[in-house]
């Protein structure tokens, strides 16, 4: 109390006036309070005030702070006004946010619009594989997978008579050419400058993409092959009961160099090369080990011995892996799924399905790899776990294809399935499946499929193209085989 002490007393907050002035806790002799506990929004930087003798922080002194508090907010002024950490929180004050997206959520609680029955996936609609268009070969078969030029243009082979047959994107035929007698073609690519370049019986041959005129013929017997980027051939031969080689050419024809990749090969042994970013050629060989091969024709390493590599082709990963599945799917031969490295073809991991097979991987655009296994599809991290199986309920004889959005595509015995990121069925089309499934990056599909009057070359649009690393066999829809980055885009 007052004049109980020779000096005057400081004011605190205890609701006396303790330095005898007659007034109680004024401010600002007693100085100010402790910060508030929430600091956010409007609130930072407040301090408590002194109120009946306590030191508090409620709706009045934050209101004496700051007149924007609210302790409900109302406004749409850009700032937490209740100090939540939330941005004005009333649903008139929220902007969708739907510039660039078909579908998907606005940020406001809707939705930016519909894919009808269609599917939201990465804010774009996917919608449900329907035919575009057809071609009929009547009366014969097609013998090859399709390869697809840049301009559009679908090229396929034929048996009796022995045809390159050249279709337009609308479905129309543009042109046919017959093979030389006594010879048949079979695959092909839909190379650079204009060229289709074709296996024969005897060789290759080039031939103009506009008009189906004879460019060139080789006389080099390749089985599979690929091009590089400036048209040159690389491709594997057998040279004789006891010599599987790998040969290179240049794209009209000439040798460039020729490795030996073993002996004793199995006339009946298939394995498609593919061709890495610096050039390196990758293949299988009889040996059950694969080959890497330098662009000027060195050995570069040998796997160590990983399996049946018979009518397959390894897959590239964004930063070089190499992936190679092993076993014979027609018989359900056993062979897991390997990751090799691409310095020395050291095994990084691998990955045993549990089915018996493992073939045909493929990469999407986060890196999983799929392949194909006799009942459906299993995903893969870049890690070697299991991510998910899928049953599809029937055979599986073909190489699968993956979208830019994940959608795997699965060519089963009598319909394509797609089947999403998760695992799980989307839907399916019914056809016959004869050849890998080769998907362009606008979103088509193309199956070809033997009918008991010819065969059909048949176009789906699924509306989500190729966009990952190695997106299908033989990397492209040119069937170039040539890794180019993690788009998947073509090499020309």
């Amino acid at each position: 109390f007052c004049g109980e002490c020779t000096s005057t007393p400081d004011e605190v907050c205890d609701g006396k006036d303790n330095d005898c002035d007659g007034k109680t806790d004024e401010s600002p002799d007693i100085g100010q309070g402790e910060p508030c506990e929430n600091q956010k929004g409007v609130c930072q930087g407040s301090r408590k005030r002194c109120k009946a003798g306590k030191w508090v922080c409620n709706a009045a002194t934050l209101e004496d702070w700051k007149w924007q508090y609210e302790t409900t907010e109302t406004a749409c002024d850009d700032l937490d006004n209740d100090c939540d950490g939330l941005t004005d929180e009333p649903a008139e004050c929220c902007e969708p946010q739907c510039a660039g997206k078909d579908c998907g959520p606005d940020g406001c609680g809707g939705q930016c619009g519909s894919c009808g029955d269609g599917f939201c996936m990465a804010s774009d609609c996917v919608d449900k594989g329907y035919e575009a268009w057809s071609f009929l070969v009547e009366g014969y078969t097609i013998t090859s997978t399709p390869a697809v030029a840049a301009d559009g243009t679908v090229f396929v082979t034929t048996d009796f008579p022995f045809q390159l047959v050249a279709i337009k994107p609308d479905g129309s035929k543009k042109w046919s050419v017959t093979a030389p007698q006594n010879e048949s073609f079979g695959h092909h690519v839909a190379g650079p400058n204009g060229v289709v370049v074709v296996r024969t019986t005897n060789g290759v041959a080039g031939y103009g993409t506009a008009s189906g005129d004879l460019r060139w013929v080789s006389g080099y017997a390749l089985d599979d092959f690929v091009l590089w980027s400036d048209g040159g051939i690389v491709g594997t031969m057998k040279g004789g009961a006891d010599e599987y080689k790998l040969v290179a050419l240049d794209g009209n024809g000439p040798e460039r160099w020729t490795v030996q990749l073993g002996s004793a090969a199995d006339m009946w042994f298939w394995s498609h090369p593919v061709i890495g970013s610096d050039g390196t050629v990758y293949v299988g060989a009889p040996d059950n080990r694969l080959h890497a091969v330098t662009a000027k024709g060195k050995e570069k390493w040998t796997s160590k011995e990983l399996g049946a590599l018979d009518d397959g082709a390894a897959a590239i990963a964004a930063d070089g892996t190499i992936y190679v599945g092993t076993g014979d799917i027609m018989d359900e031969g056993g062979g897991p799924l390997y990751a090799l490295a691409p310095a020395n073809g050291s095994v990084k991991w691998t990955y045993d399905t549990g089915e018996g097979v493992a073939a045909w991987p493929v990469v999407g655009p986060d890196g999983t790899i799929v392949v194909a296994v006799p009942g459906g599809v299993q995903a893969v991290t870049p890690a070697g776990k299991k991510k998910w199986a899928c049953d599809v309920g029937d055979n599986v004889y073909e190489a699968p294809a993956v979208t830019r959005h994940g959608i795997v595509l699965v060519g089963a015995y009598g319909k394509v399935v797609a089947v999403d990121p998760d695992g799980k069925v989307m839907w399916e089309f019914q056809t016959g499946v004869d050849s890998p499934l080769v998907l362009d990056s606008d979103g088509y599909l193309y199956v070809n499929y033997s009918t008991g009057s010819g065969s059909h070359l048949r176009v789906l649009d699924v509306s989500s193209g190729a966009g990952s690393p190695w997106p299908m066999w033989a990397h492209d829809a040119r069937l170039a085989g040539h890794f180019t980055g993690a788009d998947g885009a073509a090499p020309w």
